[in-house]
């Protein structure tokens, strides 16, 4: 039947050395009602020619190369050309891959008008983090989505833990109702984009349900849009924690606070991040805008975990101390990276 058809949407570009991996275990899924959309983002390796092989072999696959516009982009024009008329759709990353069951499992738990979860897998080079957050299903509904949401990550971000509830920001690791997207679709030219989104989605949710399984492997990898160090476009986590904000004061006003600490949090992190800066007169403006959003924001030190209350007000007291501390932590951080990824 035609409403148990799942979209499977693969933004592409340049992971050659990943990618056929990745659409191994999307066509050998042990769910075989699969409408599989590879969008080649104007690749410059020989990833495009990877995915002409195996739509060569698939009648299930459907390619599309196009200009270079980024991740978002690429899954937007996924979004657009879906003709399957199925109910389902999903999103996987192109250097990232599944277990053999992932969509029949999703399937299986399916929500009608709703969103499906299962748990994320983080591989390095050397290991698999493979560890399960909760033993049973749960499911959530109203006004308990979002809430539970920014309690989770408020304690990944927060305390330096696993989240207890498999309820990410991530959109691969979940099976969405299509009509959830409706017009919705994700920012162009940003870095996490996710974050942008996922509180609209999650709010037209009638239920979301949190599987325990990890079914998703996420490969860490020097290069990839997550593992970069700063750059310019690393600016767009504060702003993109400032957008929930506003979500959040339409969808669940008493709850802003929350929203309000993962926004100084996020400014937190990129300020460490800019200290791999050498010159970073260049960027005085953007942080000057960093110290404003946490200068608006110091109030709620209180709520914030030890690692970050020491952060916090060391940036404030001595800030020239504190890029100098985290400059030094970074080029360790690189020498980690090297050894562990790729």
């Amino acid at each position: 039947m035609r409403n148990n058809f799942i979209s499977v949407i693969v933004p592409i570009y340049n992971v050659e050395k990943y990618l056929k991996k990745c659409i191994e275990s999307i066509i050998n899924q042990t769910y075989k009602n699969l409408e599989i959309i590879l969008v080649d983002d104007g690749s410059t390796d020989d990833s495009g020619k990877i995915c002409d092989e195996y739509a060569s072999k698939d009648t299930r696959i459907k390619v599309i190369h196009k200009v270079n516009g980024g991740q978002s982009s690429a899954r937007n024009a996924g979004i657009d050309v879906c003709t399957s008329g199925g109910e389902f759709i999903t999103f996987v990353d192109g250097d990232d891959y599944l277990a053999a069951d992932m969509y029949e499992y999703l399937f299986n738990n399916k929500i009608e008008g709703g969103i499906c979860c299962c748990g994320i897998a983080d591989v390095s080079k050397y290991k698999i983090h493979d560890i399960k957050l909760h033993n049973d299903i749960v499911d959530l509904t109203g006004s308990d989505i979002l809430e539970k949401y920014l309690d989770v990550q408020l304690e990944v971000y927060n305390n330096g833990k696993d989240q207890s509830l498999n309820l990410s920001t991530s959109f691969c690791n979940k099976l969405f109702s299509k009509k959830l997207f409706g017009k919705i679709r994700f920012p162009e030219g940003l870095l996490n984009e996710d974050n942008f989104i996922i509180l609209d989605i999650l709010n037209k949710a009638v239920k979301v349900r949190c599987l325990p399984e990890n079914k998703y492997y996420y490969v860490k990898r020097l290069g990839s849009t997550t593992q970069k160090e700063f750059n310019l476009r690393s600016l767009d986590l504060p702003e993109s924690r400032k957008t929930q904000e506003k979500q959040i004061a339409k969808y669940l006003p008493n709850s802003l606070w929350k929203s309000r600490v993962l926004t100084l949090l996020a400014c937190i992190n990129v300020l460490a991040l800019l200290a791999a800066v050498d010159n970073r007169k260049n960027l005085k403006s953007d942080i000057v805008s960093l110290y404003q959003t946490v200068y608006e924001r110091k109030d709620f030190i209180n709520k914030l975990g030890l690692k970050y209350k020491i952060k916090l007000k060391l940036f404030l007291s001595f800030p020239e101390l504190f890029f100098i501390i985290f400059h030094q932590k970074l080029k360790l951080t690189r020498i980690y990276k090297q050894i562990f990824y790729n």
